[in-house]
């Protein structure tokens, strides 16, 4: 009879912990329901731009940037234009959910490194120019400016 007990036992314990556990995620999973919580990395990836042509100046501005996924991570594209298109370069990523980051390399222009945060919407970061000096970026999600002319 005793040997019963203790099964009986171990079946109630484990019960128990199976329960807890289930309480715990359900509990952990309605903290984060309804706020706009984005999958890991690969969701990123896409396309995001600001680039504007004025045709009174014939200028081109503004940033592109396209991030990929690839077998080593995320890289991105990135091409700045400023009266016109600029050069582009690869870079490496580095997320962390829907954070991002990425250094420009040296003697591109403009080199630093990019900090943003990543929604449905674009991305919304900042630019660290090597000198410093911190510019604001907002880039919508959408079609390369390329691809739409």
């Amino acid at each position: 009879m005793p040997k019963n007990r203790i099964k009986a036992g171990m079946i109630v314990a484990a019960i128990k912990n199976y329960a807890c556990l289930f309480i715990a995620c359900f509990f952990f999973s309605g903290i984060t329901h309804g706020k706009e919580v984005l999958p890991a990395s690969p969701w990123i990836t896409g396309t995001y731009s600001n680039f504007t042509y004025n045709e009174e100046a014939g200028d081109l501005n503004g940033v592109e940037i396209r991030l990929i996924r690839t077998r080593t991570g995320i890289k991105g594209v990135i091409q700045f234009a400023e009266g016109g298109a600029g050069d582009v370069v690869l870079v490496n990523v580095i997320t962390d959910g829907a954070r991002l980051r990425f250094d420009l390399p040296s003697g591109f222009q403009p080199d630093g490194a990019f900090e943003g945060l990543v929604s449905k919407k674009g991305i919304d970061g900042t630019l660290l120019h090597k000198g410093g000096t911190p510019e604001h970026l907002v880039l919508p999600r959408t079609q390369s400016y390329w691809d739409r002319h």
